[in-house]
Formats: structure tokens, C-alpha cells, sequence
């Protein structure tokens, strides 16, 4: 969606999809913190949650910083909005690498 986002041209493309990127951008993160804490179990939950929360701000922090050199360096937004596109393709790919034990229900 970041992709798509920063190819548009038109304001009314920019008004139609705003919406979506949003929706995209922010849809996973309940889901994400449930599901982390029910992998890290009863006695770890909270320390699951507050780690991903700290490496969460951490990249809120980190990421204007790389977008804005990129943005500097290539005079580009595209470029940024493909810089900003790869946090979520090195997050996949992590997620493929994760194994999860099988349970008996």
C-alpha cells in the first residue's frame, strides 16, 4: 500500500486512499499484541508486550530519521515511501522464520 501511496499524482487519488494506507498501517497491531503475548504465555505476557511496545517506539523514532535521509539524498518521495515499505517486508520475512510448537487442543 505504501507503494501504491506514493504513486499517485492526484489530490483525489491522495483523498480515495489516504484512507486506506491508515487502515493497512494500523489494522495488525491489536492483533499483533495478542498474539505475542498468548506466545510468550501467562508469565511472560507482560514482558512481551512491553519489549514490543519499547522495539515499537524505538522504530517510531528511527524511522523519520532514515525516511528523511533517503528523502534528502534522492530528492525523492517515492524513494521514501520504498524505504518506509521495507520495514514491513523484513518484518514477513522474520515471520516466515518463526516456527511456533505444535499444541494439542
Amino acid at each position: 500500500m505504501l507503494l501504491v501511496f506514493g504513486a499517485l499524482r492526484t489530490d483525489i487519488a491522495f483523498m480515495f486512499t489516504a484512507p486506506l494506507l491508515g487502515v493497512f498501517a494500523f489494522v495488525y497491531s491489536p492483533l499483533m499484541a495478542a498474539l505475542i503475548a498468548e506466545a510468550a504465555g501467562r508469565e511472560l505476557a507482560g514482558s512481551a508486550t512491553g519489549l514490543t511496545n519499547a522495539l515499537w517506539q524505538l522504530g517510531s523514532a528511527i524511522v523519520p530519521l532514515a525516511v528523511g535521509a533517503v528523502y534528502d539524498a534522492a530528492n525523492s518521495f517515492y524513494a521514501a515511501f520504498i524505504t518506509l515499505a521495507v520495514g514491513p517486508l523484513l518484518g514477513t520475512i522474520a515471520m516466515l522464520l518463526v516456527r511456533e510448537p505444535r499444541r494439542n487442543m
